[in-house]
C-alpha cells in the first residue's frame, strides 16, 4: 500500500497500492466495501472529498481518478501529470482538487466537472488549509510553496 485516508465521519478506509487497485473499506469492521480498478499503475496518493461522497486517487499512470466513495463509480478520469499524481488534496468547501507531480507544476480542478482550473510551480505534496483560502506545496529546490487565494 502506498496511500490511506480516512473518512471526516471515521466510517471508511481507503488504500491504494502497487497492484493499480483501491481498497474501500469499514473501519470498524475492516470489511472491504469495494476494490476499484481503473489505473494502470501504482496509486499513489489518496483524499476523501469533506462531506464523504467522493473519492479522489493519483496514480503514477499520470492521471486522477473521482470515484463515488459509496457505490465504487468511477466518475471520470483525467490525464492530470505525465510522469505520475504523485499527491492530491481535496478543498474543505469539496470544489477543488489540488495535484502534485515531478514535472514541477502543481494544478487545480474543479471537482464536479474535471474541468483544469490553472496550473501553479511547485510540486508535491499539496494540503489546503482548513479554511481553504490557502494552498501549500512542496517545491523541487525543498522549500514551501504558499499560495493564497488559489481559486
Amino acid at each position: 500500500m502506498y496511500a490511506l485516508a480516512i473518512s471526516s465521519d471515521g466510517k471508511f478506509l481507503v488504500s491504494g497500492s502497487a497492484d493499480n487497485t483501491l481498497g474501500v473499506w469499514w473501519l470498524d469492521t475492516s470489511q472491504r466495501l469495494h476494490s476499484l480498478t481503473g489505473h494502470h499503475n501504482w496509486v499513489y496518493t489518496v483524499a476523501i472529498s469533506p462531506d464523504n461522497k467522493t473519492l479522489v486517487s493519483g496514480s503514477t499512470d499520470g492521471t486522477i481518478a473521482v470515484w463515488n466513495l459509496h457505490t465504487g463509480e468511477l466518475k471520470y478520469s483525467i490525464p492530470a501529470h505525465a510522469p505520475g499524481a504523485i499527491s492530491v488534496a481535496v478543498s474543505p468547501n469539496g470544489q477543488w482538487v489540488a495535484s502534485g507531480s515531478s514535472d514541477r507544476t502543481v494544478k487545480l480542478w474543479d471537482l464536479r466537472t474535471g474541468e483544469h482550473l490553472c496550473s501553479l510551480e511547485g510540486c508535491h505534496p499539496v494540503v489546503f488549509s482548513p479554511d481553504g483560502k490557502t494552498l501549500v506545496t512542496g517545491s523541487v529546490d525543498h522549500s514551501l510553496e504558499i499560495w493564497r487565494h488559489v481559486a
